[in-house]
């Protein structure tokens, strides 16, 4: 096997089609506004905003499909149906949003020790600005691709980078979880 991967090679291995497009957040909103309207739902009631937030939120949780309670209100079940029907017609149209890139990216690298390994090798630092917003899969993926390595830098400032450990949450409703990153010390 070679070492370097090819670009079709990822591609293929992430499920992604030969051609796809990149939904920005206005794409993205009205692919969801289709969706609402294809499942004779009302817009007003139903805000493709909201679905928008939704379906963004699960992904960057690290859920494939959206995982709800058994006690589930409707309208968590219908959130879930518009995201089902969302990631559909997606895949049917070769379209991919930001948080579908990160999550297939983590699905790779935690699927393949081949591809993982390579790119655990391949870095020898990893800048991450502003590492106080990171969600939970772009810590998933910070966290696997700096796996056992001194590896991770945060934001650095002009004046030179302090080494540091900190303590942070992925979003108002989640557990709290130490976040340890190592600063190469460095003045100008």
């Amino acid at each position: 096997a070679s070492d370097v991967y090819k670009r079709q090679e990822l591609m293929e291995e992430a499920g992604l089609p030969k051609s796809f497009s990149i939904l920005d957040s206005e794409d993205q909103n009205r692919v969801i506004k289709r969706v609402i309207k294809s499942l004779e739902l009302d817009d007003a009631t139903w805000q493709p905003a909201q679905a928008q937030w939704f379906i963004n939120n699960q992904k960057e949780e690290g859920r494939r499909k959206a995982k709800i309670k058994s006690s589930a209100s409707f309208v968590e079940e219908k959130m879930v149906d518009i995201m089902n029907e969302y990631q559909k017609v997606c895949d049917q149209e070769g379209l991919v949003d930001f948080a579908e890139i990160l999550l297939r990216s983590f699905e790779l690298l935690s699927n393949n020790n081949t591809i993982l390994e390579h790119y655990q090798n391949r870095f020898e630092h990893i800048l991450v600005d502003e590492f106080q917003d990171t969600n939970e899969i772009q810590y998933l993926l910070l966290k696997k691709l700096s796996y056992n390595r001194k590896k991770v830098l945060q934001e650095i400032q002009r004046s030179g980078i302090i080494i540091s450990t900190v303590k942070g949450t992925t979003n108002e409703t989640t557990k709290e979880k130490e976040k340890t990153l190592w600063l190469a010390l460095q003045k100008q």
